[in-house]
């Protein structure tokens, strides 16, 4: 872990000059850079988020660039704040922003964010930040039961899910033992289940590296979703040992898409740090 830590200062002590360059192409790629990037400090955030209200001709470009960042209580005050004077075809991005803070945060200000955020999502924050095991393994179990059987692939309701099943890593509801069980389970099917995905998500959560010559291996199955935990998972571990396992799927028609993204920013990462 401290090698890893060494890595991600480097990589941000070289990126961080270049942060708010006035060059547009600059900038872009640097936030490109960042965009999957696990451990982006968060003032680096709020300084983005202020740069987007004071630069128009940036905003589109920062507000889409940040959406996998942290976003604290400096950064909910900064979009709050710009959300009146901001043309109205863009207060979808400030939207999508608040709706990935976290759920203490968001019960925290809830009197502002109560025009911004939908009225469902108020429940599930409530339960997130006071429900006991029980309560969110019942409501879980339930949205994993609804999403397996909707016609079509429902966002708004993974993204519920997955605000659960952060809850339950953060509060140990989850052994390695339960997650081997499921792996195994999955692994014997054509298709993950959502169960089987959102543990992928768990897994990358927890930082288990034991379990990424299983993730490469998944790199050759035809489920986007599943595909897009697994290298979100992947690049995650910051590893060497990522590159080294999925450069064989580089070569295989199947998986070279989703491959190739993981070790291009991992190598990115790298050129900086490794």
């Amino acid at each position: 872990m401290r090698q890893e830590r060494n890595y991600t200062m480097t990589f941000l002590g070289k990126i961080k000059p270049h942060l708010l360059s006035n060059d547009f192409l600059i900038q872009e790629t640097v936030l490109n850079a960042l965009h999957d990037f696990p451990n982006v400090p968060e003032e680096w955030t709020v300084e983005l988020l202020k740069e987007a209200f004071n630069n128009k001709e940036k905003q589109t470009s920062i507000l889409i660039f940040v959406e996998n960042q942290k976003i604290n209580e400096k950064s909910v005050k900064i979009l709050i704040e710009n959300i009146p004077e901001m043309d109205q075809s863009k207060v979808h991005l400030v939207l999508n922003l608040l709706e990935r803070i976290d759920p203490e945060l968001a019960l925290k200000n809830k009197e502002p964010l109560k025009k911004y955020i939908r009225r469902e999502m108020w429940p599930l924050y409530e339960l997130v930040v006071n429900g006991t095991e029980e309560e969110v393994y019942t409501e879980y179990g339930g949205m994993l039961n609804d999403l397996e059987r909707a016609a079509s692939y429902q966002h708004d309701l993974y993204i519920k899910a997955k605000k659960l099943a952060v809850c339950i890593v953060q509060n140990g509801w989850i052994t390695e033992d339960e997650i081997d069980l499921v792996l195994m389970e999955e692994l014997k099917e054509q298709w993950f289940s959502f169960n089987g995905i959102l543990t992928i998500y768990m897994v990358g959560l927890l930082k288990l590296e034991k379990y990424i010559p299983l993730l490469t291996s998944l790199l050759i199955r035809d489920d986007d979703i599943l595909l897009e935990e697994v290298a979100t998972a992947l690049i995650g571990f910051q590893s060497d040992e990522v590159v080294k396992q999925a450069v064989p799927y580089l070569r295989q028609s199947e998986s070279i898409i989703f491959a190739a993204s993981v070790v291009e920013i991992l190598n990115q990462i790298s050129r900086f740090g490794f």
